[in-house]
């Protein structure tokens, strides 16, 4: 029988994943808004209890240390945790200071819109409209600055979207939990 604390870490891998594809698929912000702090909680919380697994066990205690340690290091998975302590903890709001923003984009200008389209000069027919589309940027936690990911676990990331960030993330989260599911089993 698998532990409670890794029955639960599979639980919330299965929301950041719905929370993932949510992300995927929404075509406005409030929704996109929430998708993504549902990921940063339910990512967080995979770890949780994981480190809740381990820390009983003197062996995979040293082993979970090395994932904590992973975590703290990697630009992406510090970048995820520090934004879920950020809306958590902090008192910016996650759609603001510390998560996505939404970005159109024309051929030409790029246009920000926090609250409704602002125009830079004429538009003219050749330019066409793109859906708006997240992307992250850099946020204060515990007066520390976190930037935007550019590497994840020694690579580059190409494309660092909100999407890419938890579909890396997610990634990282179920190699972590399969590992300590084989150590569960070994003993």
């Amino acid at each position: 029988m698998r532990h409670p604390s890794l029955q639960k870490a599979c639980l919330s891998l299965e929301k950041a994943t719905q929370a993932y594809e949510t992300l995927c698929t929404c075509r406005d912000f409030k929704t996109f808004r929430f998708a993504w702090a549902d990921f940063l909680q339910a990512h967080n919380h995979v770890f949780s209890m994981l480190a809740n697994w381990a820390k009983d066990r003197p062996k995979h205690n040293a082993w979970y240390g090395c994932v904590r340690k992973i975590r703290r290091e990697d630009e992406l998975l510090s970048y995820v945790h520090q934004a879920r302590n950020a809306f958590e903890h902090g008192t910016q709001e996650i759609h603001g200071e510390s998560g996505p923003k939404f970005v159109y984009k024309l051929k030409g200008p790029m246009l920000l819109v926090p609250n409704g389209i602002q125009i830079l000069g004429e538009v003219t027919e050749s330019q066409e409209w793109k859906p708006p589309s997240p992307e992250l940027h850099t946020f204060i936690n515990s007066k520390k600055s976190y930037a935007p990911p550019k590497r994840h676990l020694g690579s580059q990331i190409p494309d660092p979207t909100p999407q890419k960030v938890a579909e890396l993330g997610i990634t990282f989260a179920e190699l972590k939990l399969q590992e300590a599911e084989e150590r569960e089993l070994e003993g």
